[in-house]
């Protein structure tokens, strides 16, 4: 198997920041490690990783609308794994 670099961009993600925090809509990028067949298959392998982590579950209690959305903006042939985890995150406009 190969080892992929996926660059990702996320978009209208309830998110609570702080204790007590409004939830509201944040972006982010990130980037994933996977080892793959193929592109397609390390798409999919990046996806179930972001899933299974806490930094992307809904806040406690919310039931608002969700609208999220995951862009894979690169995903490249890699020479091996880098540092994994985390994202950068920023506030969606509105508008």
């Amino acid at each position: 198997m190969r080892w992929y670099r996926c660059f990702i961009r996320g978009e209208s993600f309830p998110k609570r920041f702080g204790l007590g925090d409004d939830v509201v809509l944040y972006g982010f990028y990130t980037t994933r490690w996977v080892q793959a067949e193929t592109p397609e298959s390390a798409e999919m392998i990046a996806l179930a990783l972001l899933r299974s982590e806490q930094d992307f579950a809904l806040p406690e209690g919310y039931v608002g609308p969700i609208n999220a959305k995951v862009y894979f903006e690169e995903i490249d042939e890699a020479k091996g794994p880098q540092t994994q985890g985390g994202a950068t995150w920023f506030t969606m406009e509105e508008g």
